[in-house]
């Protein structure tokens, strides 16, 4: 059958299909039958956008929601619930770190500096070793922390003489400086009547040197000698 040959065929059941005798309406059942028949494919493939936004679920919708999307729609809450502690810690500012950070970390962040800085009189006193002491003594720290026999074993021989009694200097004082440091005063009083007896024959003899007080003595010559 010829192109010519079909369309005069479609004419003519068009026409009768049409005619006022009430046939038609069987046609139009017919294609209302056949819009029943069509199947989802059809029915997407016809859909517009507007009919697809009007029948999306809110599935379809996350189903189809790119990072961008959702990063677009998400609320601060939304944030909060999804976010890491890798992020949490990547986004807190340092007034937030210092707001959060226990005692426990700020001792584990702190500087040989920070300590320092915050160490108190007593925290010092409490850590400081024996060579710390040494070096921040002063000479009043030392002399009031010496004891006695620190002092003597650090003493000179000139604080000695300078500490020196006249009771130290007697006890110390041996026959030799007594000889010496003896004054005539001192050996007419340390003479006993013996001495005296003794040495006045010396001078009788002249093997004495004389008193110069005793000079002109009768009996004596003014030899000089003395023994």
């Amino acid at each position: 059958m010829t192109n010519a040959s079909h369309l005069i065929a479609s004419t003519a059941q068009i026409w009768i299909c049409c005619r006022p005798n009430g046939n038609g309406s069987a046609i139009q059942g017919a294609v209302s039958t056949q819009e029943g028949r069509e199947t989802l494919v059809d029915k997407r493939a016809n859909e517009t956008l507007a009919d697809k936004r009007a029948n999306e679920t809110l599935a379809d919708k996350r189903a189809k929601e790119t990072l961008a999307d959702k990063r677009a729609n998400e609320t601060l809450a939304d944030k909060r619930a999804n976010e890491t502690l890798a992020d949490k810690r990547a986004n807190e500012t340092l007034a937030d770190k210092r707001a959060n950070e226990t005692l426990a970390d700020k001792r584990a962040n702190e500087t040989l500096a920070d300590k320092r800085a915050n160490e108190t009189l007593a925290d010092k006193r409490a850590n400081e070793t024996l060579a710390d002491k040494r070096a921040n003594e002063t000479l009043a720290d030392k002399r009031a922390n010496e004891t006695l026999a620190d002092k003597r074993a650090n003493e000179t021989l000139a604080d000695k003489r300078a500490n020196e009694t006249l009771a130290d200097k007697r006890a110390n004082e041996t026959l030799a400086d007594k000889r010496a440091n003896e004054t005539l005063a001192d050996k007419r009083a340390n003479e006993t009547l013996a001495d005296k007896r003794a040495n006045e024959t010396l001078r009788t003899l002249g093997l004495k040197e004389r008193d110069p007080q005793d000079s002109g003595s009768e009996g004596e010559r003014p030899s000089g000698l003395w023994v």
